[in-house]
C-alpha cells in the first residue's frame, strides 16, 4: 500500500493540471488506508502526516486550476507548513529583554483586522530561506541565542517523537551542508528522555547526517549517554514539530535605550477606527540609524489566568488577550487622529509623549437611525442627517473628527456656512470645509484658520439607511460650543397639501396660500406613482418637477422661493424650497401661490404629495391647472 501511495505522490508532484490533482487525491487516500493497516504507531503517524501533506498539496493545485498561480509557481511541499496541528509561525525578535509575545498559529479572520493603506495582507506562507539566512548570520556573529518551544503534544506523540509538550529546547549549533540546513537541539533537562526515537529517524531530512563538529551521526548520538538529549534536526522539521522559535538578541547591539511606562485605558468602540485615543509618543533622532521599538504588556490578573490556563493553541489565547501594533509617522511630534502615511526612521533617540496640536476639545455623541440616516449629498434625504450648530468665538485652527462604531460604514463630515440652521443641500458657495472622500470608520476635516461665526456641521454616511452610533470631536485653540440642530420640522406646524395628479406632457399647477400674520415657511413635495388600478409603481426616470412660491401672476409674477436652484428634479426624492416669509398685506394685494411645473412623460398617473412647514397657521385652497 505504501509503495502505491508513493507512486501516486511522485506522479502528483511531477505532473501538472488535473492529472496532478487526481494523483494527489489518490495518494492521500492510499496513505490514509496505509495508516489504518499500519503495524506500529510510528508508521501510522507517519502515514497520516503524508496523507495530510497530499491533501494540502491537492488544495493548492485546485486553487491553481481555478485561476491562481501556475503549477511551477507553487511552493515546494513542506510538512512544516501543511499540518493544521502544528502549522507554526517562526517568531523573529519575539523575545527581547525578557519580554514574550503570543504567536499566530493560523491566519486571523477577515474581521480581526482592517488593512490600512501601505499594509500587506497576512499570509500563511513562510520564507524559510530568508529566515535561515538571518538567524545563521546572527548566530555566527554571536549576537543571538536561539531557543525552541513545543506546543500541546499528545501523549502518543511524546512517546513516538521523544518531544515534551509545552517545553523549551536550546539550540547549540547551526550547520549548512550542501542543500541541508540543520540545528543541533538539546533538551536542558539532565534526565530528559531521548529525542532520537523512531519518529525522528523516520524523517529523511533528519536521519543519520554527521555533525560537522563531532563527527557523530544521530544514531551514535542516540546511544551516547552524554548526548542522548541532543539531536541534529533539519530546519524544515523544526518548523513542523516546534510551535515557536525565540531569538534572544544581544543587548549590546542597542547602544542607546529609552524606557517609558504608561497605562492605556481602551476607548469605546466608536473610536476603534481612529488613533485619537491611542498612546502616542514623539521620537527625535539627531543622526541617521536604526531604531528598534518594543512594546510589551503587563498582564492584569484576569489576563494572566488566560495566558496560563489556555486549553487551546497559543493563537487562540492570543485572540482572547488582544493584539498590539506599532505605527511610526512623520508628523512633527504632534498627535494624529487618523492613520495613513506610516514611515520608519532611527537612533540615538529621545522619546516623550506626543503633544496635542490643539488645546480645546468638544465632543458630541450621536446616531444614524431610521429617521436620520440620510446618506450623501446626492440623496434626497440628505437633510435628515444629524446636524450640529458649531459656534466659534474668535479665529482659530479647527479639526473635526467623526468616528463611527461600525467599521464597515463610510462616513463624511461637512462644515457649512448656515448660521446653525438645518441644511437641506450642500452648495459650493456655502461649503467651508469637508473631510473629502468618504472614509471607512472615521473621517477628519482640518481647517487651517476658521473665522468667528456660527456654522452647521453635517455628519453623513455614504448610503442612506446605514445605521450606527458615532462621535464627533471638535479640536481648536479657542473655546467652541456644539449643539444638535433640531430635526427637520421640529417645533413647526405641518399643513398637508392636497394630492395633485400629473398627466402626460408638460404641466403647471398652482394652489393659493394665505396667512393672518407674518409667517416663515418652506414647501416640500414628493411623488407616489399610482396606476389607474391603484397598484403601486415607481415614478419614471424621465419625469422631473420644480416647485416655486410666487407673488402675482403673468408679467407681474415675482418668485420668492424655488427648489433645486431653479432646476427641475426627480420627484422620487423629496423636493424642497428654502425658507421664505409670507406677509399678509402683500398676499392681500398680489396673492401668493405654490406653483408646480413638470416635464417629461410617464405611463401612469403621477400623484404628487406635499406639505408646508411653518411657524404659524397657513390656509390653502385647491389646485388649479394652468
Amino acid at each position: 500500500m505504501e509503495r502505491r501511495a508513493q507512486a501516486a505522490e511522485s506522479l502528483a508532484t511531477g505532473g501538472a493540471g488535473k492529472d496532478a490533482l487526481n494523483n494527489a487525491i489518490k495518494a492521500a487516500e492510499l496513505y490514509m488506508r496505509a495508516a489504518g493497516e499500519a503495524a506500529s504507531k510510528t508508521d501510522a503517524i507517519r502515514f497520516r502526516r503524508k496523507c495530510q501533506e497530499m491533501i494540502t498539496y491537492a488544495e493548492r493545485l485546485k486553487a491553481t486550476l481555478g485561476g491562481g498561480a501556475k503549477p511551477e509557481e507553487l511552493p515546494a511541499m513542506r510538512p512544516s507548513l501543511s499540518e493544521p496541528r502544528s502549522a507554526s509561525i517562526l517568531r523573529l525578535g519575539s523575545k527581547l529583554h525578557g519580554n514574550d509575545f503570543p504567536i499566530w498559529q493560523e491566519g486571523p479572520g477577515m474581521d480581526e483586522f482592517e488593512l490600512l493603506p501601505g499594509q500587506y495582507p497576512f499570509t500563511e506562507d513562510i520564507d524559510l530561506e530568508n529566515i535561515w539566512e538571518r538567524i545563521q548570520a546572527a548566530h555566527k556573529s554571536g549576537d543571538v541565542v536561539i531557543t525552541l518551544g513545543t506546543g500541546r503534544v499528545s501523549a502518543e506523540e511524546e512517546e513516538v517523537m521523544g518531544l515534551i509538550g509545552e517545553h523549551d529546547y536550546a539550540v547549540e549549533n547551526l550547520d549548512t551542508s550542501g542543500s541541508s540546513r540543520r540545528l543541533l537541539i538539546k533538551n536542558p533537562w539532565c534526565d530528559a528522555p531521548s529525542m532520537t526515537a523512531l519518529g525522528w529517524l523516520g524523517s529523511a531530512s533528519s536521519t543519520l547526517i554527521k555533525s560537522p563538529n563531532t563527527g557523530l551521526s544521530t544514531e551514535r548520538l542516540a546511544h551516547d549517554p552524554n548526548s542522548s538529549s541532543r539531536l541534529w534536526v533539519a530546519f524544515e522539521d523544526v518548523a513542523q514539530h516546534f510551535e515557536s522559535m525565540y531569538l534572544n538578541w544581544n543587548p549590546a547591539l542597542f547602544a542607546y535605550r529609552k524606557d517609558h511606562h504608561f497605562s492605556w485605558k481602551l476607548p469605546a468602540k466608536v473610536y476603534s477606527a481612529s488613533l485619537s485615543r491611542n498612546p502616542q509618543f514623539s521620537v527625535t533622532s539627531p543622526s541617521a540609524g536604526t531604531i528598534w521599538i518594543l512594546v510589551s504588556r503587563h498582564f492584569v490578573d484576569a489576563e494572566l489566568d488566560i495566558a496560563r490556563e489556555r486549553r487551546d493553541s497559543m493563537a487562540a489565547a492570543a485572540r482572547r488577550l488582544g493584539f498590539m501594533s506599532i505605527s511610526v509617522f512623520e508628523n512633527g511630534g504632534q498627535k494624529l487622529q487618523i492613520c495613513g502615511g506610516e514611515i520608519y526612521r532611527g537612533p540615538p533617540l529621545e522619546v516623550r509623549e506626543a503633544l496635542e496640536s490643539m488645546s480645546q476639545f468638544t465632543e458630541q455623541l450621536g446616531a444614524w437611525t431610521r429617521r436620520t440616516a440620510g446618506g450623501n449629498a446626492s440623496c434626497g434625504t440628505f437633510f435628515q442627517n444629524p446636524q450640529y450648530r458649531l459656534s466659534v468665538e474668535s479665529p482659530s485652527p479647527v479639526s473635526i473628527l467623526l468616528c463611527a462604531d461600525a467599521s464597515d460604514i463610510h462616513v463624511h463630515v461637512d462644515l457649512i456656512w448656515a448660521q446653525g440652521r438645518r441644511v437641506t443641500a450642500v452648495r459650493v458657495k456655502d461649503l467651508v470645509a469637508s473631510s473629502g472622500e468618504y472614509r471607512r470608520g472615521c473621517a477628519v476635516a482640518d481647517i487651517a484658520m476658521l473665522e468667528p461665526g456660527v456654522y452647521t456641521l453635517v455628519c453623513s454616511t455614504f448610503e442612506a439607511a446605514q445605521l450606527g452610533n458615532f462621535s464627533v470631536r471638535v479640536s481648536s485653540m479657542v473655546p467652541t460650543t456644539i449643539a444638535p440642530v433640531p430635526a427637520d420640522g421640529a417645533g413647526r406646524l405641518l399643513t398637508k397639501l392636497p394630492h395633485v395628479h400629473l398627466a402626460e406632457g408638460d404641466e403647471r399647477f398652482r394652489i393659493p396660500v394665505d396667512v393672518s400674520w407674518l409667517t416663515s415657511a418652506s414647501v416640500s413635495l414628493h411623488s407616489s406613482a399610482t396606476s389607474q388600478l391603484g397598484s403601486k409603481m415607481q415614478p419614471p426616470s424621465s419625469q422631473v418637477v420644480r416647485v416655486s412660491v410666487v407673488h402675482g401672476w403673468g408679467p407681474e409674477q415675482v418668485t420668492i422661493a424655488v427648489s433645486g436652484d431653479n432646476e427641475f428634479q426627480d420627484p422620487g426624492s423629496t423636493i424642497r424650497t428654502p425658507q421664505f416669509d409670507m406677509e399678509p398685506k402683500r398676499i392681500r394685494k398680489d396673492g401668493l401661490w405654490i406653483l408646480i411645473e413638470s416635464m417629461g412623460s410617464h405611463g401612469a398617473a403621477l400623484a404628487i404629495d406635499g406639505e408646508i412647514l411653518s411657524d404659524s397657521p397657513v390656509r390653502i385652497g385647491s389646485w388649479e391647472s394652468m
